[in-house]
């Protein structure tokens, strides 16, 4: 018994040594490019720059903001696996909530020819902080829109049950096998049916929404949607008593 205990302790100080590293790599790299974004922009401003230079340097403008994106992704992460995330969890009847993003939804799924439906079904109350279950669901939908087909629907299904928010995200994509369901939240996973392109990315959003899910006590899981192909994302968040 002492073994194992031995062996769990050193595992732990094994991953706290990887959070803590992901932490401090994150944080310093955040000045040098904020360094290299500067230098660039002053560069575009000058006028004995040519175009085609132009061009490169906004190029590298892009690629500095997507690099932040991930070190902004990875922070989060950080600081989630390390519980200094407080959130601020009210009870509300989430149909306002779910309405207003629902009018995001629609605008957003037509701009790439698709649809998107919701429905909410009983009423009642649930413990959540609208700014972080709206990153969660707009993650899914974006997923969703990347492999559906054109003309496809996107359905968010809602339902307050006995002691829980039930939320699913159903697309009509190609789905994913059993394997790749269970992987699909860890991090820098980025997965694709057989045929299809991997999803553009960095590989962190589903494991976002796995922490975010987390920290209102909840749990995120994928199966296959109950008839054709696609995949159902589930989200199950527990309810005030």
């Amino acid at each position: 018994a002492r073994m194992l205990n031995q062996t769990f302790d050193r595992l732990e100080a094994s991953f706290e040594q990887i959070r803590r590293f992901t932490s401090d790599a994150s944080h310093e790299l955040k000045t040098p490019l904020s360094l290299i974004r500067l230098h660039a922009e002053k560069l575009i401003a000058d006028e004995a720059v040519a175009p085609p230079h132009r061009e490169a340097l906004q190029d590298l403008l892009e690629e500095v903001d997507a690099l932040n994106h991930v070190i902004e992704d990875l922070l989060f992460l950080s600081r989630a696996d390390a519980h200094a995330i407080a959130l601020e969890l009210k009870t509300q009847d989430p149909q306002p909530f779910l309405q207003a993003f629902a009018q995001d939804a629609v605008a957003l799924a037509e701009h790439h020819g698709m649809r998107f439906e919701l429905e909410h079904r009983r009423s009642g109350m649930a413990a959540f902080e609208p700014k972080w279950m709206r990153q969660v669901l707009l993650n899914l939908l974006i997923n969703a829109i990347r492999v559906s087909p054109a003309g496809g629907l996107i359905r968010l299904r809602s339902v307050l049950d006995e002691g829980s928010w039930c939320l699913n995200m159903e697309d009509q994509g190609p789905g994913l096998s059993e394997e790749e369901r269970n992987r699909m939240f860890e991090r820098f996973v980025r997965l694709g049916a057989p045929g299809v392109e991997k999803l553009p990315g960095t590989g962190l959003g589903l494991a976002i929404c796995r922490s975010i899910v987390g920290l209102h006590g909840g749990r995120i899981e994928a199966c296959p949607v109950a008839q054709g192909s696609g995949l159902d994302v589930e989200i199950r968040i527990p309810t005030p008593a």
